[in-house]
C-alpha cells in the first residue's frame, strides 16, 4: 500500500493580493494578523521575482499602524541590494 503524502493547497485571500502581471503585486497589508510580517514577506519575493510591489492598509491591524522604522529600513536594505526604486515609506 503506497504511503500519502502531504500536500497543501494555497489559495489567495480573496482581493488581499491582486497579480498584475508585469506590473508587478498589489497587496493588502491587513490581511490575515494584518502586521509585518506580509510586508517581510511579500518585499523579498518580489525583489528574488525581480517584480513591482504595491502595498497599502499595511500593518492596519495593529495598534499603531504603518510602518515602523525597523520595516522601513528592511526594505530599504533590500532595495539597495536588488537596485530598486523605492516610493513612500514615510
Amino acid at each position: 500500500m503506497e504511503e500519502e503524502k502531504p500536500s497543501v493547497d494555497v489559495q489567495p485571500l480573496e482581493n488581499d493580493c491582486v497579480d498584475l502581471g508585469e506590473a508587478g503585486f498589489d497587496i493588502n497589508g491587513s490581511s490575515l494578523e494584518g502586521g509585518g510580517q506580509i510586508l517581510r514577506n511579500s518585499v523579498s519575493i518580489c525583489a528574488l521575482l525581480h517584480r513591482n510591489l504595491h502595498i497599502y492598509n499595511i500593518r492596519a491591524k495593529r495598534s499603531k499602524p504603518g510602518l515602523k522604522a525597523q520595516h522601513l529600513h528592511g526594505i530599504m536594505l533590500v532595495r539597495d541590494m536588488y537596485n530598486g526604486q523605492l516610493t513612500g515609506g514615510e
